[in-house]
């Protein structure tokens, strides 16, 4: 088994479609879901895997995450895999962390545009609808339909700019690789071309069809359109980080 990857991120940072272009360029590997949020995620696949009843695997992303790592990647017949955290799923001075660090290929998928992060987690709560597949039709959303307090989107940017820079700082010594949101989702091909930028041999000649994610944005309309009070919060809608870099400094104040 190769060195088994950690995928970093938030949620509407973009990583169901990160993960969905990643598993058509590695057909062979297990791709997991937030295996380390305290209800666990694939619960029957990691069972299955580990030979472990469904409700010992719950307990052990609750409170013994380094634990189910360890059996994780350490069982011989783990396939190649990649699982996904998000920052808030284990507490800053949880020893997963470490654990990762040390044993595991870090991808951080961030945004760079955190108020348009923000945004489409309004939208998704206000509809209730997380995701949209290629098939299904467009969501219409008329203009000028959101209203936006200032102290809300603040402390939301402040909170994931936090996670963005202590997500950089913690492992910025470990196996670390960064991926934009906003690179990425330019288009499929993009987002393969970037991964393949990070593993040129895992992914060369191992994919014949062409790479096309089931995913589609709900959002199609700007910022400027779609925010009533945009005038107001304006200065919260820009690029917060280059792409790439690991010393950008926020904008916002803490």
């Amino acid at each position: 088994m190769e060195k088994p990857r950690i995928l970093f991120s938030s949620a509407r940072f973009g990583a169901k479609y990160f993960l969905d272009i990643y598993s058509q360029l590695h057909p062979n590997d297990l791709v997991l879901g937030e295996i380390f949020r305290r209800q666990g995620d694939n619960i029957k696949v990691l069972s299955d895997l580990l030979k472990v009843e469904p409700a010992d695997i719950k307990r052990m992303a609750a409170e013994q995450p380094v634990e189910l790592w360890k059996r994780l990647k350490d069982t011989e017949k783990s396939p190649n895999l990649i699982a996904l955290v998000y920052y808030y799923h284990q507490p800053r001075e949880s020893e997963l962390w470490a654990e990762l660090a040390e044993t595991a290929e870090i991808y951080h998928l961030y945004r760079s545009n955190l108020f348009s992060a923000y945004l489409s987690r309004k939208i998704a709560m206000d509809l209730g609808r997380w995701q949209r597949h290629k098939n299904e039709a467009r969501i219409e959303i008329p203009e000028r339909s959101l209203d936006v307090s200032t102290k809300e989107a603040e402390k939301y940017i402040r909170e994931r700019e936090n996670e963005i820079q202590w997500c950089r700082e913690y492992f910025k010594d470990a196996d670390y690789h960064e991926f934009c949101f906003e690179d990425i989702t330019l288009s499929d091909g993009t987002c393969a071309r970037r991964l393949k930028e990070e593993d040129p041999i895992g992914v060369n000649g191992s994919v014949s069809q062409a790479i096309s994610s089931k995913y589609a944005p709900i959002k199609q309309i700007s910022n400027a359109d779609l925010v009533n009070n945009y005038s107001e919060v304006a200065h919260l809608d820009g690029v917060r980080y280059q792409i790439p870099g690991l010393k950008d400094m926020p904008i916002l104040q803490h």
